[in-house]
């Protein structure tokens, strides 16, 4: 049997406390109900964001999103996820050729009525200045996407409105 012993453990944050690494210190939302939209296919513009927050320097955020998208059939859109100092290149997928980089997306939609679900996680070591995070979203061929509701959206049953939310858990480290 073997040993260890030191005279102190230091967390990353250079923070003696190990007993709280690992743990949820913080939890911040953003819910939505409400329906907006975008036609913008030439540059990617805010979708949804995060409360303002502020966070202890050396922790970690995970973030998760949960969008409810609706396209036209036979389009899509796509979508990055950004913070207030811009947007976070670990994030995005590798680039090849012509091929865009994204965080999720791509044709999302075989039907009017249907509803896509998108879901974004990612773990982030933020800069200091980090106080809030962003989906960014662009549509295919400047067709309208919508957040909360199907493209084809008539009053009458079987045509629904949701909800998205982004969700902000500050872990310890």
């Amino acid at each position: 049997m073997s040993t260890l012993k030191v005279n102190e453990i230091v967390n990353t944050s250079g923070n003696p406390d190990v007993t709280n690494m690992g743990k949820i210190v913080q939890v911040v939302q953003n819910f939505s109900n409400g329906v907006t939209s975008t036609d913008n296919s030439s540059s990617y513009v805010n979708c949804m964001s995060s409360p303002t927050f502020s966070f202890t320097s050396g922790n970690k955020i995970l973030v998760q999103c949960n969008l409810t998208i609706g396209v036209r059939y036979g389009y899509g859109c796509t979508f990055r996820l950004a913070t207030n100092n811009g947007e976070i290149s670990a994030a995005l997928g590798t680039s090849g050729g012509n091929r865009e980089q994204c965080t999720k997306g791509g044709y999302i939609s075989n039907w009017d009525l249907e509803l896509a679900n998108i879901v974004i996680n990612y773990l982030d070591t933020p800069a200091d200045t980090v106080n809030q995070y962003i989906v960014k979203w662009r549509s295919y061929g400047s067709q309208i996407a919508l957040l909360n509701r199907a493209y084809d959206d008539q009053n009458n049953n079987g045509y629904t409105r949701t909800t998205s939310s982004i969700t902000l858990y500050e872990i310890a480290a």
